[in-house]
């Protein structure tokens, strides 16, 4: 148990009496769920026993900051031994007015605190980790709550300026809800109000891995410093300016942010205002130049004058302005004496030029000569030879710049881009443009990609291109192999334009003289299978939809995650290759605007949602979603993406998502035949440059052999089923696949009727007849006796007769399949809907 030590109360807050009674017995640590400590006014005393009751170790935070309890003399010890009740209840008839937090690697714990707001930088954390189920939000950004059995050390991510970005809590600690934020003055909140850290169980939160972590490093390495130590730029090129004209900058400084308190209107934020105040006036409280007592006094007689403290907000106003002056201390002065009005400097001076400012010429605002002049170079890089602006159909801002003699492809708002813009910009100058001319450059380069230049197709890993189809090998020379009828070949400077996203992988450099018979010898599956799992590769480089989704099927340890990752490798590498199957359809859809090849590993189950939004990603299908912080603004997705799917049993129960799967069910692998994954993947890496190579013998093939094909009969999917057929004479004879893809479909229908309570109560009723006539509501009737109560209960089971009918319809291709029909139509003479079902007419294939 920590130490708590005991002091009389004063208004510091320094002491906890534990040697008081506590207001609640010790109980069993399955019962502290009932507890209360009883004090209705204190959070901590509210909500401590529930964490502990969930597996967390609880800590009181400071009243008005982020910190620990100042009575705790060692809190980190919390991470082994959290507090007893008595501890809790002492806290909290102390302090009454303590915050709560949890400390991180208690129970296995990990906080990850994102500190930015960047919709790009959270969509690829978001990739990276399992889909979280816990997180909170104070100022910015957010923190996700996981949990890990193994050992996760402790790390920050900071961005290229130095920032902060993401830090990893394993052994720190973290404020919650309903916690008040020291700057702001609200609330932390809760990411769902339905599942927190006080309604869930540690255990019960999403794992994170050690492989997450190497997935989270990668995702974030566009954005992160590349040494672990950030070393800040001089400040201030002016040395400290005298005690007596310091202190002529302090009253100057003090006297603008009075009269800005003073203007405000009542309604404004008053806590924000005195937080900056502090901000700006704290580093001279720090240095001596300003007292305490004058500062506070100033700018509370400034709130007072203009009405903006009511009796019941003052503590407030004092905790917000106690932030400030902690954040600002340690600041040197001389970066205060720079960002003085230019002219508030001229003024101290007698109207002449300070020395201290360096030499600059005086200017009318903050956008003094020397930050236009940045800005206008950086215009004027982004406009040399060498670079090139272009828009895409949905208006999305890019550049084509030469680096090291070859090409590169950047979004205008990634951080590629902005790094080499300042870069260059460092190499002609020697300095570093600092953030508001760089803010004010960009918005300039942008709306020139948008209106002046050129509108270009942007693509990810694979494009077609008239008869010519190019696949990004995703190199640090840009390179593309370009595919046509003739053959294939490396080049670098492709028409087409390929972006870049976290996490891509190169291709390995392709070999010619292979076989994709090769892959035969990695893949324990029959020989229908297999034609069905090289078809979706071929599928994948034809560079458009739309595309089968691959379904890898079987017992445990049959090796159906190391085959999709495998079939992966060869077409659209990642450093995370599998990932788990999200809940909703936006995570979905970032998913897919974020890689080329999809493959959700481990199915239990998929929810009718994801269900359909897979089937529109496989045969096209836009999604749109506000975008984050705005009000009116869309990011749209409108395209198709391979998708493999791994699981033990059959999980595409619906009929629209069978009818798109290629089934391949992996066999067992003898136990005298087993080998270590390390073998397997040296084995299959020494042999993926020919197999690449021999695919992309194929997809020539195909080009060539496509304007002659046809087909007698279209399935579905006709437009992959005629380009597998294009290409697979240069594999095995003409219409294997088709075979295969035929049983495919007759195993899908099994899938779907076996899976469907509807379609095997009917195949029942209709069992001895020949057809049947009847409304919705008296074939549910006539149905209801061939089904359990249990089944009659569940999900699938139609409540009323419209749910049937609209059952039945999506029930309809696999129904006809078996020979079974059902036709809606309307009676003539009554208006009645009716079924028409008709039995044992050969099934429609």
């Amino acid at each position: 148990m920590p130490d708590l030590s005991t002091h009389a109360p004063d208004r510091s807050m320094n002491g906890v009496h534990t040697s008081a009674t506590s207001k609640v017995p010790e109980l069993p640590r399955e019962q502290l769920a009932e507890v209360r400590v009883g004090f209705d006014d204190s959070i901590f005393g509210e909500l401590a026993p529930l964490l502990l009751a969930n597996g967390l170790s609880p800590l009181p935070i400071e009243p008005g900051a982020k910190r620990p309890l100042g009575a705790l003399s060692d809190w980190s010890r919390l991470r082994s031994t959290p507090l007893t009740l008595e501890d809790i209840a002492a806290i909290s008839e102390r302090f009454p007015n303590a915050g709560i937090g949890v400390v991180g690697g208690f129970g296995g714990l990990v906080p990850l605190d994102i500190d930015t707001d960047d919709d790009r930088i959270i969509e690829a954390i978001m990739a990276a980790l399992p889909t979280p189920l816990v997180g909170k939000r104070g100022r910015r950004g957010m923190t996700l709550f996981f949990r890990s059995t193994e050992t996760i050390t402790a790390r920050k991510f900071r961005q290229t300026d130095g920032v902060p970005m993401v830090e990893v809590l394993i052994t720190g600690q973290t404020v919650i809800p309903p916690t008040l934020h020291p700057e702001t003055g609200l609330h932390y909140q809760w990411l769902s109000d339905d599942v927190t850290l006080l309604t869930c169980r540690v255990e019960e939160l999403p794992e994170i891995t050690l492989k997450h972590m190497a997935a989270l490093e990668t995702a974030l390495t566009p954005w992160t410093v590349s040494r672990p130590e950030y070393v800040p730029r001089q400040a201030s090129r002016t040395e400290p300016a005298s005690p007596t004209r310091m202190r002529a900058y302090a009253e100057v400084a003090l006297k603008a942010e009075a009269k800005k308190l003073r203007a405000m209107a009542k309604d404004s934020g008053r806590n924000r205002a005195l937080f900056d105040a502090g901000c700006k006036l704290g580093r001279y409280l720090h240095h001596g130049v300003l007292s305490k007592a004058e500062l506070v006094g100033a700018l509370l007689d400034a709130c007072h004058a203009n009405g903006l403290l009511a009796e019941d907000g003052l503590q407030a106003c004092e905790r917000s302005l106690r932030s400030g002056l902690r954040k600002a201390q340690g600041d040197n002065l001389p970066v205060i004496e720079d960002r003085l009005h230019s002219a508030e400097r001229i003024r101290l001076n007698g109207g002449t030029r300070s020395p201290d400012a360096g030499g600059e010429p005086p200017a009318s605002g903050p956008n003094d000569g020397r930050k236009r002049s940045q800005a206008n170079h950086l215009i004027e890089i982004a406009s040399r030879d060498g670079v090139e602006l272009f828009h895409t159909p949905d208006g999305t801002a890019y550049a084509d710049v030469v680096i090291d003699g070859h090409r590169e492809t950047w979004p205008l708002k990634s951080v590629g881009f902005q790094r080499w813009l300042r870069r260059a910009y460092y190499l002609e100058t020697g300095d570093a443009p600092n953030r508001e001319a760089t803010s004010t450059a960009m918005s300039v380069i942008e709306a020139r990609a948008q209106f002046d230049g050129a509108e270009r197709s942007v693509h990810l890993r694979v494009a077609e291109y008239g008869d010519h189809i190019y696949l990004d090998l995703c190199d640090d020379r840009w390179r593309v192999i370009e595919i046509d009828p003739c053959g294939w070949r490396i080049v670098e400077a492709p028409p087409v334009r390929f972006r870049r996203t976290a996490g891509m992988l190169p291709l390995p450099e392709p070999v010619r003289g292979g076989t994709v018979a090769e892959l035969r010898e990695h893949m324990h599956v029959d020989d229908g299978a297999y034609v069905l799992a090289v078809s979706w590769l071929v599928a994948i480089m034809r560079g458009r939809g739309p595309y089968p989704i691959l379904a890898l099927t079987g017992e445990q340890g049959t090796g159906k995650s190391l085959t999709a990752n495998q079939l992966r490798s060869l077409v659209d590498p990642h450093s995370a290759p599998l990932r788990s199957l999200p809940r909703d359809t936006r995570d979905l859809y970032v998913t897919a605007i974020n890689g080329h090849v999809l493959v959700f590993d481990n199915l239990s189950s998929i929810s009718a949602e994801i269900s359909d939004a897979l089937c529109r990603l496989s045969t096209g299908g836009g999604f749109s979603t506000r975008a984050l912080y705005t009000n009116d603004e869309e990011v749209i997705f409108d395209g198709q993406r391979p998708i493999a799917l791994t699981s033990i049993t059959d999980v595409a129960s619906r009929s629209d998502l069978a009818d798109r799967l290629l089934l391949v069910r992996l066999e067992v692998i003898p136990d005298a035949k087993r080998r270590t994954e390390a073998e397997l993947h040296a084995a299959f890496d020494a042999a993926r440059p020919r197999i690449l190579g021999a695919l992309l013998d194929v997809v020539a093939h195909g080009l060539m052999q496509l304007p002659h094909t046809r087909l007698n009969h279209l399935p579905r999917m006709a437009d992959y089923a005629t380009w597998v057929r294009a290409c697979e004479t240069a594999i095995w004879s003409a219409g294997m696949h088709m075979a295969a893809y035929e049983v495919n479909r007759a195993d899908a229908v099994d899938v779907v009727l076996d899976a469907d309570p509807i379609a095997i109560a009917l195949r029942q009723h209709m069992e001895g007849r020949t057809e049947h006539v009847t409304t919705a509501t008296e074939l549910l009737n006539a149905l209801s006796p061939l089904a359990s109560d249990q089944v009659r209960r569940g999900r699938q089971w139609p409540g009323n007769g419209r749910a049937l009918s609209g059952q039945l319809t999506r029930l309809g291709p696999a129904l006809r399949r078996v020979g079974i029909t059902v036709e809606p139509y309307r009676e003539a003479h009554t208006g009645r809907r009716l079924l028409h079902i008709r039995n044992g007419g050969a099934p429609c294939l």
